[in-house]
């Protein structure tokens, strides 16, 4: 970001406010957010060679960082999937395939179409869009009562505009008798067209309570 901002470095102002970061979770509605804050504004192009390519990198730093804020919401509305309560026809097209090893699990979703491998303790999914195609990794550990909670994984989002690849990993804490995250990492290195970024995302929940 350093290198796409240097033409213009001393007359650029960045407004950057991750703290702003923030989840509430119901079982009755799910989940909602508050988004973090992040704007470049350029106050002179004075000495700019190429205004408009500046103009274009600029834009193109403020898409790439609302889709990974878009790409860490996917996640965590994947984590707390199994906490909310049962929706009627939320799944279309279902089919079932059990292997040897394995179960295959085929859906549609709001017009993503979905495949999941279980495989023990791994889940391998592929998700299709109409715009992207989402290739994730998740990795489970079992807990009392034989039950699997998600413990890490690993995701590469790929779009016409460009590609993304995530690491995620989440830390547990028991609220009563439920096994609830607590904090969850995430690693993401994003490239559209000429730019690259790179970077971490802390949730912390924290304050949690059952009603």
């Amino acid at each position: 970001m350093n290198d796409q901002l240097a033409p213009v470095k001393e007359n650029v102002e960045i407004k950057e406010d991750l703290s702003r970061f923030r989840l509430t979770f119901r079982p009755e509605t799910g989940l909602h957010y508050s988004d973090p804050e992040f704007d470049v504004h350029v106050k002179s192009m004075e000495g700019v060679a190429d205004p408009e390519r500046a103009k274009e990198g600029i834009r193109m730093m403020k898409m790439g960082f609302k889709q990974q804020v878009v790409g860490v919401k996917n996640i965590i509305n994947g984590l707390f999937d199994d906490f909310q309560y049962p929706k009627k026809n939320k799944y279309n097209d279902l089919s079932v395939t059990k292997g040897k090893d394995s179960v295959t699990v085929e859906y549609t979703r709001e017009n993503r179409k979905s495949i999941e491998k279980y495989s023990g303790t791994t889940l391998e999914i592929v998700q299709s869009g109409d715009n992207d195609k989402i290739e994730s990794s998740q990795k489970y550990i079992q807990v009392a009562g034989g039950k699997l909670i998600f413990k890490e994984g690993t995701a590469a989002i790929l779009q016409s505009t460009g590609s993304m690849e995530i690491d995620i990993s989440v830390d547990y804490q028991e609220l009563e008798s439920i096994i609830f995250p607590k904090h969850i990492n995430t690693r993401f290195q994003q490239t559209i067209q000429s730019i690259s970024q790179s970077g971490n995302i802390d949730v912390n929940l924290v304050q949690c309570t059952l009603k």
